[in-house]
């Protein structure tokens, strides 16, 4: 009974706080709109679980662009415009940059991750460190290796075309375990890829704002795991347990093997070894993003690749018909053919467009008090990009429901008047992805290689109908399309050839 008492009194202080600060700043400039909060829990039963991009998006309709939630003294702003999330996590990137604090993503073991560490020195340090690898210039060199493993994904949708899924996973994580630590990987079964993809999930799961109490409640972290109603801790420990393999074991791996005297080939963290960097840590958990979020993004956005051809069968048929008229069948597209296949890019940037990875992208916070068109936004608010919202706006993309990659054409060409979906999907202002450069190749690459070489047609039922997948996606912090039915077909025999004569020479 004690113990319950001394809840109470805390919770009650926790809100009288939260409450003198809301009358305290409504004095002044008024929040931006949004729903009407209650007086101590404001807007707890506001915020959305399931579907929130699209419940968000629907907020800004009678709110404006620019929405207000608070849950009990913590305030929340979601931007729903590009206009909106330029003006603030661009133009005001200085005190924009921040993440806010996540108890259930450090609980759940994540904190090492730079993609949600709090802007500063430290942060920088791994930031420093990516780009030296990672920018525009520099990735150009991983060409072949993205090549390479392009080639065994083709011959594996050859032998096993229904695993499609699997093989578009083993490709991603090959790619992305070879480049950061030297790993090949296997075929089938590979356990780094299964442990990535079990951290992922995890993530996933962990990452939507709102969806823990202990997240707008810090100090719910100190309650141990035994208490009744406290599920969220134990589902913590058991994630955390995934996210600290993540990072630790592919890179015990790399030190291992140099150890041994035989060194594996070479890869992100053997040069950064070689660069005698001080901090191990910096090194692992830089290391450990790369791999998660190249095993994670690029497979999700080729899933939904597969899907976008299923449903909408003449949109592959042309983008087929410019492989076969620029590129020929003697031979399968690269990455060099790029600028010669206008109508493939604007099928790429409609799939970046159409299907965003982080539909909420990872929320900001802002670090000072702050003025936004006779708004008052006040210092530690978390700012949650509707990149979802952004990426269908009619204004910017008319009959933006629809998958339409015409809308990126005029007369045979990119049109450069439709603003690209990469001023969304890859971030805002110094939080912009630094592996963009990379997951952007390694899409393009996938998507004309096996519109080249493939046919993606749809699966029938028992009495000989198409099966129309409902293309919906999963909900979360991630956003992948659920499984569906598809048949995947070579073209001709001539197209299975050149796969494995490409497989033969790489």
């Amino acid at each position: 009974m004690f113990k319950l008492a001394i809840l109470v009194a805390f919770l009650a202080a926790h809100c009288a706080v939260a409450l003198w600060r809301a009358r305290r700043r409504r004095r002044g400039l008024p929040y931006p709109p949004g729903p009407d909060a209650q007086l101590i829990l404001g807007n707890v039963r506001d915020i959305p679980t399931e579907n929130a991009p699209a419940v968000y998006a629907e907020m800004s309709k009678t709110y404006g662009p620019v929405v207000h939630l608070r849950v009990l003294n913590r305030h929340i702003v979601v931007l729903n415009t590009l206009k909106a999330a330029d003006d603030l996590l661009n133009k005001r990137s200085a005190i924009y940059s921040s993440r806010p604090s996540t108890p259930m993503f450090d609980l759940s073991g994540w904190s090492w991750s730079p993609a949600i560490q709090p802007y500063g020195p430290y942060w920088r340090q791994h930031r420093k460190l990516f780009q030296g690898f990672f920018d525009e210039r520099v990735s150009t060199r991983y060409h072949d290796k993205l090549t390479s493993t392009n080639a065994v994904f083709l011959r594996s949708l050859l032998e096993s075309p229904h695993k499609f899924r699997e093989h578009i996973h083993r490709a991603a994580g090959a790619n992305i375990l070879s480049l950061t630590y030297g790993i090949d990987v296997a075929l089938e079964n590979d356990p780094w890829i299964a442990m990535v993809d079990k951290a992922v999930e995890c993530l996933s799961k962990a990452g939507v704002p709102g969806s823990y109490a202990v997240d707008w409640l810090p100090w719910l972290k100190h309650v141990p795991a035994w208490v009744p109603g406290a599920h969220f801790k134990r589902q913590a420990l058991e994630w955390r347990e995934h996210a600290t393999n993540m990072v630790e074991a592919p890179f015990q791996w790399v030190k291992q093997q140099l150890a041994s005297g035989k060194p594996p080939p070479p890869s992100f963290v053997t040069d950064m070894l070689s660069m005698n960097v001080d901090a191990e840590d910096i090194m692992k958990n830089t290391a450990g993003v790369t791999y998660l979020g190249g095993a994670d993004t690029t497979v999700s956005t080729i899933a939904a690749f597969f899907l976008a051809m299923t449903i909408n069968p003449d949109i592959q048929r042309m983008a087929q018909e410019e492989i076969d008229r620029v590129v020929g069948h003697d031979r399968l597209p690269e990455l060099g053919d790029r600028d010669s296949l206008p109508y493939i890019e604007a099928i790429v940037r409609e799939l970046f467009r159409f299907y965003p990875v982080v539909p909420l992208s990872i929320p900001h916070m802002v670090t000072a008090d702050d003025e936004y068109e006779g708004m008052f936004i006040p210092a530690q608010t978390t700012i949650i990009p509707n990149i979802w919202a952004i990426l269908r706006d009619e204004e910017s993309y008319p009959n933006a429901s629809c998958f339409w990659p015409e809308r990126f054409m005029k007369d045979g060409q990119l049109n450069p008047d439709v603003r690209h979906p990469k001023t969304a999907v890859y971030g805002y202002g110094r939080r912009l992805c630094p592996g963009r450069f990379l997951a952007d190749s390694s899409v393009w690459l996938a998507v004309a290689t096996v519109l080249a070489s493939f046919n993606i047609s749809r699966a029938k039922d028992h009495m000989g109908n198409d099966i129309v997948p409902s293309g919906d996606t999963n909900t979360g912090a991630l956003a992948s399309p659920k499984p569906f039915p598809c048949v995947i077909t070579p073209r001709s025999a001539d197209s299975r050839q050149v796969i494995l004569q490409t497989v033969e020479a790489a």
